[in-house]
C-alpha cells in the first residue's frame, strides 16, 4: 500500500517535471517579447528613439513640478544647460526670470527639472518656447521655500 502511494507521487512529480520542461521555453519567449515591447515604448518619443546622450543623467527625486515641453528628436542637440538654485528665505517667495536666445536655431524641447527632493517650486515659459528662437522662463519658489532646477534647452539649426 505504501509502495503504491509512493509510486503515484513519483508519477505525478514526473508529469509536473515534464510540463515545466515544456513550458519553460514558451515562458522565456513570452517574457522576452514583452520586455522588448516595453523597452521600445519607453524609449520612443514621437516615433524617434532617444539616444543615451539625450537621457537625463541626474534626474531628481521628484517629477511633480518639472517643466517639460516639446520632444527631443534625433537631429536635436543640447543648446543650453544651467543649474539654478535659491536657498529658502523665511516669509519670502523667490523667483528668477531668464532668457535664452539664438537667432540661428529653433527650440524643440525645454526641460526644467527639480534636482534632489522637491521644494514645490514651479517653472514655466513666459514668452517664446517651442518652435521659436528664444524662451523666457520663470522659476518661482513656494512661500518660505527655495528651489534647485536644472534647465536644458534642445533645438536644431534653422
Amino acid at each position: 500500500m505504501l509502495l503504491n502511494r509512493i509510486h503515484n507521487y513519483i508519477f505525478v512529480l514526473d508529469k509536473i517535471k515534464i510540463t515545466l520542461y515544456i513550458m519553460r521555453p514558451i515562458l522565456f519567449v513570452v517574457l522576452a517579447a514583452l520586455s522588448v515591447f516595453l523597452t521600445t515604448e519607453a524609449a520612443s518619443i514621437d516615433g524617434d528613439l532617444i539616444s543615451e546622450a539625450d537621457s537625463i543623467e541626474d534626474q531628481g527625486v521628484s517629477g511633480r513640478y518639472d517643466l517639460i515641453e516639446g520632444n527631443i528628436g534625433s537631429g536635436d542637440r543640447l543648446l543650453f544647460r544651467k543649474y539654478y538654485k535659491q536657498n529658502a528665505k523665511p516669509k519670502e517667495e523667490l523667483h528668477e526670470d531668464f532668457t535664452f536666445r539664438d537667432r540661428k536655431i529653433r527650440i524643440t524641447a525645454i526641460e526644467a527639472r527639480e534636482v534632489g527632493q522637491t521644494q514645490w517650486a514651479t517653472a514655466r515659459v513666459l514668452k517664446g518656447g517651442i518652435n521659436q528662437n528664444f524662451a523666457e522662463i520663470r522659476l518661482k519658489s513656494r512661500y518660505g521655500s527655495g528651489y534647485h532646477y536644472k534647465v536644458e534647452i534642445y533645438g536644431r539649426n534653422v
